[in-house]
C-alpha cells in the first residue's frame, strides 16, 4: 500500500485497515509494504465534551509558528506507540490529561517540508488539566462541530471532523430543540 498524496480519511465503521491493525505495535512504521515513502508518523486526539446545554464541543488549537488552527497532534518519538504519542502530544499542546477513547481514523498528506505524513487520531476526553499558552499553541478553544469546521485551516482537518461527526458515541451533536 504505497503512500497516497491526497488526504484519505478512514471511515468509522469501515473494515479495519492495515494501519489500525499495526498501530498499537508500531510495526506499521517499519513495514515496507505499508510504509513505503512515508517519513513522518504522527498521532493526536479529538478532545471532546458535552456542554451544559448538551452540545458536543471539540478542542481546536491555534499554532502561531504554523499560523493555523488544527487539533493537538505530533510526531512519534523513538519506539513510542501511536496511542502513547497521541496522549503525550495532546497533553503537551493543550495542558489536558486525557483518557484515550475510540480509534477515529487517519489522514495522510504531504507536509509543509514536502514529506509524506500520516496522522492517526483517537477520540479523547479530558480528565484533568487546563490550557496554558506554550511554544506550540498560543490559543485553545472549545467549539461546536460547525464552528470547528469553519475555524480549522485545512480540508484534511474538516475530514477528521466529518469522521468524528459519524461516531455513535458523540451522537447527538446538538440536542433536539425544546418545544
Amino acid at each position: 500500500m504505497p503512500f497516497l498524496a491526497q488526504s484519505e480519511a478512514h471511515q468509522p465503521g469501515a473494515p479495519p485497515d492495515q494501519l489500525w491493525h499495526m498501530a498499537s505495535t508500531r510495526r506499521v512504521t517499519s513495514d515496507p509494504a505499508f510504509a513505503e515513502g512515508i517519513t513522518v508518523w504522527s498521532a493526536g486526539g479529538i478532545v471532546w465534551r458535552r456542554s451544559q446545554k448538551g452540545v458536543v464541543e471539540i478542542v481546536v488549537c491555534y499554532r502561531p509558528f504554523r499560523v493555523d488552527w488544527s487539533f493537538p497532534k505530533g510526531k512519534l518519538n523513538g519506539d513510542e506507540t501511536f496511542e502513547d504519542a497521541a496522549i503525550r502530544e495532546v497533553h503537551e499542546e493543550s495542558g489536558l490529561h486525557c483518557e484515550l477513547g475510540t480509534y477515529l481514523g487517519f489522514v495522510n498528506y504531504v507536509d509543509r517540508k514536502d514529506r509524506p505524513k500520516v496522522v492517526v487520531y483517537w477520540l479523547m476526553k479530558a480528565i484533568s488539566g487546563s490550557f496554558v499558552a506554550n511554544e506550540e499553541v498560543s490559543e485553545l478553544r472549545w467549539v461546536d462541530v460547525n464552528t470547528a469546521k469553519s475555524l480549522v485551516t485545512y480540508d484534511r482537518d474538516r475530514s477528521v471532523i466529518e469522521m468524528f461527526s459519524l461516531m455513535d458515541e458523540v451522537q447527538p451533536l446538538y440536542p433536539a430543540p425544546s418545544k
